[in-house]
C-alpha cells in the first residue's frame, strides 16, 4: 500500500441522508443545526437595499444505513473527506455518526450549485492533487466525462430519494482499492 489517499468530496442531503421520508435506514439521530437564509438585494424607492443573511436553528431527524458509516470506518486510512455541501460547518455534527475523521469543508457560491461546486473542487485539486471521488446527488452525470477534471476520478450521482446505494459503495471501494 502506498501513501496516497483518495479524496472524497462529499455532499450530505440526498447523498448520505436519503430525502424520501420512507427510505430505508437502520440508524437514526436527532440533531440541532444552524441554517441560513441567503441575503437578498432588492430595490426600494430607487435605492438598492441588501438584507443580511438570517440564522435559524432547526431540529432534524436523520436516518441512514449502517453500511454507509461502515464504509467510512473501514476506509479511514485510505481516504480524506472534504465536505462539499450546503451543511458547511454543521458537518462536524455528522462526522461521528458516519465514522468520518474531522474534515475540512469547501466554501462555494450557492447561486448555481453544480457549477460552483465544480469550481471549488477544481481549486482544491490544484493545491491537493490526488485521486478523488465526488459523490453528490446534484452533480450532473455529464461531469463524469468532463475533460477539464483529472482522469483519476470517480463521480457518483446517487438518487436523492434513497441516497448512496450498496452498488455505488462497492464502486467507490473498487476505485479506492485501485488507487492506494
Amino acid at each position: 500500500m502506498n501513501n496516497t489517499k483518495v479524496t472524497i468530496f462529499l455532499d450530505v442531503d440526498g447523498t448520505l441522508l436519503p430525502e424520501d421520508d420512507d427510505a430505508q435506514g437502520d440508524c437514526s439521530a436527532t440533531i440541532e443545526r444552524e441554517i441560513f437564509t441567503p441575503g437578498r438585494t432588492r430595490t426600494v424607492g430607487g435605492f438598492t437595499v441588501t438584507e443580511p443573511r438570517k440564522r435559524f436553528t432547526v431540529e432534524e431527524n436523520l436516518t441512514w444505513r449502517t453500511n454507509v458509516a461502515e464504509f467510512f470506518r473501514l476506509n479511514k486510512d485510505k481516504i480524506q473527506v472534504v465536505w462539499l455541501t450546503g451543511w458547511r460547518e454543521n458537518t462536524k455534527l455528522l462526522e461521528p455518526l458516519f465514522n468520518i475523521e474531522p474534515s475540512p469543508w469547501l466554501q462555494w457560491e450557492t447561486d448555481i450549485r453544480e457549477r460552483n461546486k465544480k469550481i471549488a473542487l477544481k481549486n482544491w485539486l490544484s493545491d491537493h492533487p490526488a485521486p478523488f471521488i465526488w459523490i453528490d446527488d446534484v452533480a450532473p452525470v455529464s461531469f463524469k466525462t468532463h475533460r477539464d477534471l483529472p482522469n483519476n476520478r470517480l463521480i457518483i450521482v446517487p438518487n436523492a430519494g434513497t441516497a448512496v446505494t450498496d452498488l455505488q459503495l462497492a464502486e467507490m471501494q473498487a476505485f479506492i482499492n485501485s488507487q492506494v
